[in-house]
Parts: structure tokens; sequence; C-alpha cells
């Protein structure tokens, strides 16, 4: 009998141990929402489809956009056509390495608001 209660307190201790690590890992992406919904420059993220699934208020402002149009639309919705292409490679190239990410390898990039308006 004792063998049997105390693997009933290791089950419950094994809970216990799970249920606090998933409320820590709840309160750090809490915590994560909050900056990249706060932050002062425009957050975006994109799956490995290149469809966004991060677009803070900031992006909102810059692109014209409501985050819930952007959200899961494609990242060429906001890059002008000229720039497609080395967007395309880039992303090919970032899918065959493992970090660190290589930087951009243009010297600058151009987005597109909403209106059709570009903007550096």
């Amino acid at each position: 009998m004792l063998a049997a209660s105390s693997v009933a307190l290791s089950v419950i201790a094994d809970i216990t141990d799970i249920k606090s690590a998933e409320e820590k890992v709840r309160e750090s992406q809490e915590r994560l929402e909050g900056i990249v919904a706060s932050a002062m420059d425009a957050i975006i993220a994109v799956n490995s489809d290149q469809h966004i699934v991060v677009f803070n208020a900031a992006a909102e402002a810059m692109f014209g956009c409501p985050a819930q149009e952007a959200f899961l639309s494609s990242i060429d919705r906001f890059i002008p056509q000229r720039f497609h292409f080395a967007l395309e490679r880039h992303f090919a190239i970032l899918a065959s390495k493992e970090l660190p990410i290589s930087p951009w390898p243009l010297d600058a990039l151009f987005g597109l608001r909403t209106n059709g308006e570009e903007f550096p």
C-alpha cells in the first residue's frame, strides 16, 4: 500500500510541475504580446509560407491596414512588386540555413501602404 501512495504522490507532484511550467509559459507569452503590442516600431512576423502571423499597432499605422485584415495575408502585399524576387530569394536562403539569420541582401527595401503609396 505504501508503494501505491508513493506513486500517487509522485503523479500529483508531476502534474503540479507541469501546471507550474504551463503557467510560466503563459505569463511569458503575455509579456511578449504586451511588448509587441506597445512597440513604437512596426513589428511583422511571417510563417514559413510568408503569411503574416504578427502585425502590431505600429505596423497598422505604417501600412494603413488593420491587423485583422493583414493577418495570414502574404507579406508580398506590403512589398512593391520590384522587390518580390529578392524577397523570395532571401526567404529561400533563410529556410536553408540555421540561425543566425543573414542580413537583408539589399541596401534598401520599400514598403507598400494599403493605398498603394511606397515608402522607404
